[in-house]
């Protein structure tokens, strides 16, 4: 049996009373699959217990008519939505694109969708309730810098939860820890190999930041290691921008033409600013500079020399906050889990003598 001709022959919109320019309903597919409603529904929310063929064959009529279920009518009916909550610091950056992306596949192969809220970071629950709370199967929340109001407010929702990120964990709660130090040692041995531990940097993010606090951490616990003294000159914090990557390397790779330098970054994009900073002042990569960043976004990749970075598992960190959101959906009562995010180096052109 074609698509075309599901019904007696007719083809979608002959003999079925349907607009094509309006939206399809569930009883135009009832109609034109010759099921009733209530096979179309448990089609959409429980296709184990209908016939396969019938099962095909209200798939074949959603298809023609191409109907889209309302997920909203669908919860009414399975007591879920199938939805997760999603809260970012930000949607700017790489960082954030590409952890977003992970996640997103990731629940849309378990057959559910996300909504997504941010700006966590001005420390006020206004995140929280911007969610629809009452419709949500569960949140996951990346949590960067500390902030004790949002994460109460997350607490008090009792709902399943898995948190990104986060400086401690939280009692009964799931979690998903970026292993900042493994990555940043590398990447400080990795420099040190070539370049004197007096001329070696940290450009950092934000010094109130989990992850920049982690990564400035193991820098200059490398750098200890190599030198007898590490001046605080060489680890600075600021944000994690190209603004401030240029705006660092303008004001101090000026004077540092002579000598051969190397620059930790804390993401990637504040390479990027560093390595802009130094083109302008004529400075060659990695003849003078050496730089090293970040994340491990698809920025490295795209600029010239390519860039040198620690790179941050996007695919694993995304999958396990969702898969262990389904978890606690369907397991309420088991015991948290916290799942490590291990980071590595990735040595390309821009560190490479």
């Amino acid at each position: 049996m074609g698509k075309s001709q599901l019904i007696n022959g007719a083809t979608p919109g002959e003999g079925h009373g349907h607009d094509q320019h309006k939206p399809s309903l569930i009883t135009d597919v009832a109609r034109l699959a010759n099921v009733s409603t209530a096979t179309v529904s448990r089609v959409l929310n429980t296709p184990e217990v209908v016939a396969p063929a019938t099962a095909e064959r209200v798939r074949e009529a959603m298809s023609e008519l191409r109907y889209r279920p309302n997920i909203f009518a669908k919860g009414l009916v399975s007591r879920t939505s199938r939805v997760l909550g999603i809260i970012m610091p930000d949607f700017m950056g790489e960082f954030y694109t590409q952890l977003l992306q992970s996640a997103d596949t990731v629940a849309r192969e378990h057959g559910y969708h996300v909504v997504v809220t941010s700006d966590t970071r001005l420390g006020s629950a206004d995140a929280v309730q911007s969610l629809p709370l009452n419709f949500l199967d569960g949140i996951i929340a990346l949590l960067t810098f500390p902030d004790r109001k949002l994460t109460k407010s997350l607490v008090d929702l009792n709902m399943p939860m898995v948190l990104i990120d986060t400086e401690e964990g939280v009692p009964g709660i799931d979690r998903v820890r970026i292993e900042n130090e493994p990555g940043a040692r590398q990447a400080a041995m990795h420099l040190l190999d070539s370049v004197a531990p007096a001329d070696c940097f940290h450009v950092g993010g934000p010094a109130s930041n989990f992850d920049a606090k982690d990564r400035a951490k193991a820098f200059g616990d490398v750098l200890r290691e190599r030198a007898e003294s590490v001046g605080r000159h060489q680890i600075m914090f600021g944000d994690f921008s190209a603004d401030w990557g240029y705006e660092w390397g303008i004001a101090n790779l000026r004077a540092r033409r002579d000598t051969v330098t190397g620059v930790f970054a804390g993401n990637d994009e504040i390479a990027l600013g560093v390595m802009s900073a130094a083109s302008e002042l004529g400075i060659s990569i990695p003849g003078q500079l050496r730089v090293v960043g970040f994340d491990g976004t698809r920025i490295c990749n795209i600029i010239r020399p390519a860039l040198s970075s620690v790179a941050v598992p996007f695919d694993l960190i995304g999958r396990s906050a969702v898969e262990l959101c389904l978890s606690r959906i369907a397991e309420p009562g088991r015991e948290a889990q916290t799942i490590p995010a291990e980071t590595h180096l990735v040595v390309r052109e821009s560190s490479t003598p």
